[in-house]
């Protein structure tokens, strides 16, 4: 799968994303998707993103442990030209996307300062935080819209299987499911695994 029209069971959320990024010039906000490991929220996020014309600057919180570089990065962003773009006389769209974030590595007051940054160098470019949360986010609603992702139904997970693999006999196919505990990652690594 390679573009957002591709991704299955998601029309809903696309409509909900449409509903934010065109507000985006009017009221700047960014918007956190939050759901279930494994159901696909940072696939579509960038999907998204990459359909809107955007090249993605992509941030794992779990890896870059420091907000401050992730900050640090997406001002440097602001002043960044890329050389494809200045040769076809194209200005480059860069979208953000903040990823597995919980409830004690982003907080508010980070949200707010990230929004300040964007607003201070005058640029409203799409910004999606991505993660999993214990208790209910807390963020300020004037700054970021929420998006709740459901658990991923035994049905789509049905088609994403017959995508991936056509040939699959359906009783397989549905034990595998079964086992994949309604997580896309899981499913696609159990049909590879039986593939072989």
């Amino acid at each position: 799968m390679k573009e957002l029209k591709d991704l299955v069971g998601v029309d809903k959320y696309i409509n909900v994303m449409d509903k934010w990024y065109d507000k985006i010039k009017e009221k700047f906000l960014f918007l956190l998707i939050s759901g279930s490991t494994g159901i696909g929220k940072s696939t579509l996020g960038e999907y998204y993103l990459r359909n809107k014309g955007y090249n993605v600057m992509y941030f794992d919180v779990a890896t870059i442990k420091t907000k401050s570089k992730i900050y640090d990065l997406i001002r440097e962003s602001f002043k960044t030209y890329d050389i494809c773009s200045i040769l076809s006389n194209k200005k480059t769209k860069i979208g953000y996307i903040i990823d597995n974030i919980d409830n004690s590595s982003i907080s508010k007051s980070d949200i707010v300062e990230l929004h300040n940054l964007f607003i201070k160098h005058d640029t409203k470019r799409p910004v999606l935080f991505i993660g999993k949360f214990s208790k209910v986010a807390n963020y300020p609603k004037k700054k970021i819209e929420h998006m709740k992702m459901s658990i991923i139904s035994d049905h789509i997970l049905y088609k994403i299987g017959k995508i991936v693999d056509s040939k699959i006999d359906d009783i397989k196919l549905r034990v595998i499911i079964s086992k994949s505990q309604n997580d896309i990652k899981k499913l696609l690594i159990l049909l590879e695994y039986f593939r072989k």
